[in-house]
Parts: C-alpha cells; sequence; structure tokens
C-alpha cells in the first residue's frame, strides 16, 4: 500500500506502520522516502520510523538530515529528537557539529558515534557546502576510519588523498600527470603499496621528469619510494650533485637527501662528511648544509648510522659523536658515554666535548665516570660549560673548584620572570652587546629560579639577562665569592632598561 497510486493510501499505510512498530517495516519507509513527494505521506513515514526506534531506523533518519529538501531535513531532524536512544543522539550530535564548523567535536567522537558522520559525507548538502568545509569534513571522516563514497573520488584526489575503496589503479596513474605537485607526489605515494616490477620502470620514469623540471617535493617522494624498493639510482643522483663543484646545486642536494629520509640517504651525507679532511672555502656551506640536514634528520638519522659505533675509521666515529650531539637522541648520552672511551683520543675528546654540549644533568653524570679514561684537565673544562648543581659535585670529586650561582630573577615588584637567559659576561664594555662568555648559558623556570657555574677567573664578571621578547638584554656588574656556592636576587627594570643584583655567599 506504500507504493500505491493514492497518496491517502500511502499516507495511511505509513501510520498504520509506525503504530505496529515493527522493524521489518524499516526498509520499505526508507524507500518511500527517497521517492515520496507528498509531504504528509513524508511526515507520517517519518514519524512511524521514530515509532519502530531502532539503530537501522535513526540511520535512515540520519541520511535525511542531509536531505536537498530543507522540509524532509527538518522532519528528519524532529524525529530524532524525539527518540530516546543513543543513535538519535550521535546524529543529531554530529549534525550540530556540521552546521557549525565545530571540527575538533567531530575528531573527539566516540567509537559509537562514528557512523553518524557517514551519511553526511557525499550527500546533497555536502555537495553544497565550500570546498574548505568539505576538505575539512573528509580529513576529519578519513582519520575516523570512514570511507568516503565513490562519487567523492575526484575531491579526494585533489585533495591528495587516495583510497583503495574509492579509486582505481587508473585514478592513481592518471593523476602522475596532475598539474598540482601535491596530488602527483601523492600518487607517487601511493603507487609504493603496489608491488609490481612494472611500478619501478614508472617511478624511475616519473623521478627523472620531476628532478628535471618538476617539483622538489614530488622527486624526493620518488627517490623515497624507489629506495624502499632497493633502487638507489634516485640517491645517487643527489649525491653526484652533492659532490659537486658548483656549490648552490650542492646545498640543495644536502637538504634533498634529508628530506628523502631513507637510511641510504642519511648514509650519502654522513659519507660526505668523511670523504674530505676539512671543509675547504668554496665546500664550507655545503659541509653546513650537510650537518644541518643531519641535525634535521634526528633520532632516525643516529638509529640509520648506529653501526658507525664500531667503525674502524676513527674519522667516521669522531664524527659521528658531533651527529648524536645535534640529534636528540634519548639515548645520547649513552652513546656518547661509549664513544667517550674510545681508544683514539680525538674520538674520545670529540665526545666529552659533545656531552657538555649537551648541558644537562646527565651529561653531567656521565662526564663524572670518565675519570679513569679522560685527562683530568680535559674533564674539567667540560664540566666547566654544564649549567647543574651535578657537574659541579663532580668538579669538587675531582678536586677541582667550582664557582656555583643559585638565582632568582623578578621584576621590581616581585613577579617571578620565566624562560629568560641567563650568562655570565666578562670584558664588558659600555658599547659591547655581547662580550666574552663566561661559563654555560642558564633559563629561568617557572619560579625565575636559575643556576650557573662560572670557571676561572670572576674579576670584572657581568651578568647578562635577555628577556622573553625584549630587544636587547640586560647588563649588570655582580662580585661574587670565587669558588664558593653564591646565592644572588636579579631584579630587572624594564622601564629604566637596568638589573638590580644582590648577592651573598652560602656561608653567608
Amino acid at each position: 500500500m506504500l507504493r500505491g497510486r493514492d497518496p491517502i493510501v500511502r499516507s495511511q499505510a505509513a501510520q498504520a506502520l509506525g503504530r505496529l512498530a515493527d522493524p521489518a517495516a524499516v526498509p520499505c519507509l526508507a524507500h518511500t522516502l527517497q521517492t515520496e513527494s507528498n509531504l504528509n505521506t513524508q511526515r507520517h513515514a517519518t514519524a512511524a520510523l521514530g515509532a519502530i526506534g531502532t539503530h537501522e531506523a535513526a540511520e535512515v533518519l540520519a541520511h535525511l538530515l542531509y536531505h536537498a529538501d530543507r522540509m524532509t531535513a527538518q522532519l528528519a531532524q524532529q524525529t530524532l529528537g524525539a527518540m530516546a536512544i543513543p543513535e538519535a543522539a550521535a546524529a543529531l550530535a554530529v549534525q550540530r557539529a556540521l552546521a557549525r564548523c565545530d571540527w575538533a567535536a567531530l575528531a573527539a567522537l566516540d567509537p559509537d558515534q562514528i557512523w553518524a558522520l557517514q551519511p553526511a559525507l557525499g550527500s546533497p548538502q555536502f555537495l553544497s557546502w565550500t570546498p574548505g568545509k568539505q576538505q575539512r569534513a573528509l580529513e576529519i571522516a578519513i582519520e575516523l576510519g570512514l570511507t568516503p563514497p565513490r562519487n567523492l573520488a575526484p575531491q579526494l584526489k585533489e585533495m591528495g588523498i587516495f583510497l583503495g575503496r574509492v579509486h582505481t589503479l587508473g585514478d592513481v596513474l592518471g593523476s602522475l600527470f596532475h598539474p598540482n605537485a601535491g596530488v602527483r607526489t601523492a600518487a607517487i605515494e601511493t603507487l609504493a603499496k603496489n608491488r609490481g616490477k612494472w611500478v619501478g620502470h614508472i617511478l624511475r620514469w616519473r623521478f627523472r621528469r620531476e628532478a628535471q623540471h618538476g617539483a622538489p617535493t614530488a622527486a624526493v617522494a620518488a627517490a623515497r619510494v624507489m629506495a624502499q624498493r632497493g633502487d638507489w639510482r634516485g640517491i645517487e643522483h643527489y649525491k653526484e650533485r652533492l659532490y659537486g663543484t658548483d656549490e648552490a646545486p650542492a646545498r640543495q642536494a644536502a637538504v634533498t637527501l634529508g628530506s628523502i629520509a631513507a637510511p641510504e640517504a642519511d648514509e650519502a651525507l654522513f659519507g660526505f662528511l668523511t670523504s674530505l679532511p676539512a671543509p675547504s672555502v668554496q665546500s664550507s656551506r655545503t659541509h653546513a648544509a650537510v650537518w644541518l640536514a643531519l641535525k634535521d634528520r634526528g633520532a632516525q638519522a643516529v638509529e640509520h648510522l648506529r653501526p658507525i659505533l664500531s667503525s674502524p675509521n676513527p674519522n667516521a666515529r669522531r664524527i659521528l659523536a658531533g651527529v648524536i650531539a645535534r640529534s636528540g637522541h634519548p639515548e645520547a648520552v649513552e652513546l656518547l658515554g661509549q664513544l667517550a672511551r674510545d681508544e683514539n683520543d680525538t674520538v674520545r675528546r670529540a665526545a666529552v666535548e659533545a656531552l657538555s654540549g649537551l648541558n644537562t644533568p646527565d651529561a653531567a653524570c656521565a662526564l663524572s665516570q670518565l675519570a679513569d679514561r679522560v685527562p683530568p684537565s680535559l674533564l674539567a673544562a667540560a664540566l666547566q660549560t654544564i649549567a647543574h648543581p651535578e657537574a659541579a659535585a663532580a668538579l669538587r670529586a675531582l678536586g677541582r673548584p667550582a664557582t656555583e650561582v643559585a638565582g632568582l630573577l623578578t621584576t621590581t615588584t616581585g613577579k617571578p620572570i620565566p624562560d629568560a637567559r641567563v650568562q655570565g659576561i666578562g670584558e664588558y664594555a659600555d658599547d659591547d652587546v655581547s662580550g666574552r662568555p663566561v661559563g654555560a648559558p642558564a633559563l629561568t623556570g617557572p619560579d625565575g629560579a636559575f643556576y650557573l657555574m662560572l670557571p676561572g677567573d670572576l674579576g670584572g664578571l657581568h651578568l647578562k639577562v635577555t628577556l622573553p621578547g625584549a630587544k636587547g638584554p640586560l647588563f649588570a656588574p655582580v662580585a661574587l665569592w670565587a669558588n664558593r656556592a653564591n646565592t644572588i636576587r636579579v631584579q630587572a627594570d624594564s622601564l629604566l632598561h637596568r638589573l638590580l643584583v644582590e648577592a651573598e655567599s652560602a656561608g653567608g
């Protein structure tokens, strides 16, 4: 009777199904709401779904929330609001979040609510949204594990997103010719999932095109995928440029090799550092670019280069110490401690200097354990550059004096100043804005506290304080008790651009 010719009969049939409240009627009512033009029948069919009140009924109504006809969408919204089931609440919550562009609320959907976002994707209302809103909704849906409908394949492609259940292999291959480099890059990365031999030929061809007159990002992606498949010709291409005589392409090759993020690329960068005894004037910028590229690679580069710890080449082990020190690797102290016990003196010295450059309590503890392997003068010089009490304790254990400064930085009203940089400065003149650094700098904590350790002669010592956001540093002379623990209070007067310093020895 729902398919009858008389709209009154169809309307009464919908009412009857609502009174019966049999879940078996949900597919019939859903079909009616897709094809029915009579408003009264639509209203009764919607009410019938609300009376049935199952998850399937709520899912049909959730699709109607995004109907092209505003009246149909409002009927679905009212019906869902009257349903006392979690599925109805989820559908309405998602609809409100999309209406308000509340992306945080969408991204935080509970697992049992995620399904309610699916009806919006590809709906008539979705197609009327701005491209930016469509893109953000699709991104969140994919992050939540939903699969957009096939009709959104072109939009996903323009976003550089390829999904196996939405796109075909032809879509991916065709995107290799897309004018947008981001889309070409995404297509190259998608091809990496296909293990066919023919893919290797396409990747090499695409790499040559991109490297010659294409986009660097696409060329990097192709070289990375090629390396993952055991083809290092892309890396060799940039390695050849790295060793070239033209400085600009060489520096760019260093950046590119770092971006490839493959073990072979990191090894190529490291090999450049060990291939020459010292950088020439012409290649100094290239060396700096290589160091920066390895630093940007961080801990992952150290993992790729870890076998060099046991390399027979002492120069390689020495350079590895510098790479580790710049990497932020969680095991940097342990790895440098291993190199600090190396049989080669230059390797030990480089590792000790790298440990001191970390300026951490763990580094101070590691240095304190090297008394039997490192000359006392070298060990003391390294400890004196670490601004932590652990370094002072290690110095005293070596029989070396240490001048400690425990300070507090505040405003003239007593308010603590966090995140300020404090350092001892020697040979300071009124027209000098830098001076000779004495000891390692320290940052003030949330309560304005800081700690310094100052080596050597303290005559003419000044305190240099750089406040957060300030244009220039503040200076003030400070008299300290050498080889003792000192306590100072520093007040920063930003109005008069000066520091007020009070110091006393821990002994009185």
